[in-house]
């Protein structure tokens, strides 16, 4: 029941958010969430869509920082699945809201727009709010990555102040995938005023084979189980 309550507070948080316009960032600017008292949030954060040239329309949450907005670097956010939306992490792991169980939203102290901007984007269309899906079997990592790679394009066009900036791209699970294929694109074919910088994955997806080896020790390492039987297990 509380998982429920969760995913309709977070429908309701986004509804608002959803329904601004990308044409301007004041257009994207959200000013009020259900359950947040407006006065306690002291920074500016942008909702909305981008639409490719497939006329896929990808959403993204972009919160600025709350140190100083004007020079703190951009860094980029995806949860990984594949299908998860990062409006997960946005409002349970690092984003600036927390949605409690009465389905109030507080402000996260620990929020990574406290040093840095933050973008939060859900990939590939389908996923989330992210709309205009094309048929299953024309996705894949390759192609997830070229459509990130064309988002920022047009994320960079929309707020040129961030052009220039130190760039990181972050995530974890499936983004194991998507990090290095998106970064790899991007270090082929760098994007005018995309300076990227680097990249971190947590708990990543990377190889079935290279991560189920690792069970093993990583089992054995944090106590998980003994030693007869990891040595069983050899």
């Amino acid at each position: 029941m509380q998982v429920l309550q969760l995913l309709s507070g977070l429908a309701a948080a986004l509804a608002l958010a959803t329904s601004v316009a990308a044409a301007s960032n004041d257009e994207a600017l959200v000013t009020d969430l259900p359950g947040l008292a407006s006065d306690v949030v002291t920074f500016k954060h942008y909702a909305g869509h981008l639409e490719l040239d497939a006329k896929e329309k990808l959403f993204y949450w972009y919160a600025e920082s709350q140190s100083d907005p004007s020079k703190d670097p951009i860094v980029l956010w995806l949860n990984g699945g594949p299908g998860c939306s990062s409006l997960g992490g946005f409002f349970t792991e690092n984003g600036p809201f927390v949605v409690r169980d009465d389905l109030s939203v507080k402000v996260n102290r620990y929020s990574w727009n406290r040093k840095v901007n933050m973008v939060w984007l859900e990939s590939p269309a389908g996923v989330g709010f992210s709309d205009n899906v094309q048929a299953a079997d024309y996705y894949n990592d390759d192609t997830v990555a070229t459509k990130t790679y064309e988002f920022l394009s047009r994320f960079f066009d929309k707020f040129e102040e961030l052009k220039g900036r130190d760039f990181y791209v972050t995530g974890e699970s499936y983004a194991g995938m998507y990090i290095p294929y998106l970064v790899d694109r991007l270090v082929d074919a760098p994007l005018e005023g995309v300076n990227l910088k680097g990249f971190a994955i947590g708990n990543p997806f990377t190889d079935n084979i290279i991560d189920g080896n690792a069970y093993m020790d990583y089992y054995y390492s944090h106590a998980m189980v003994s030693l007869e039987s990891y040595e069983k297990m050899q």
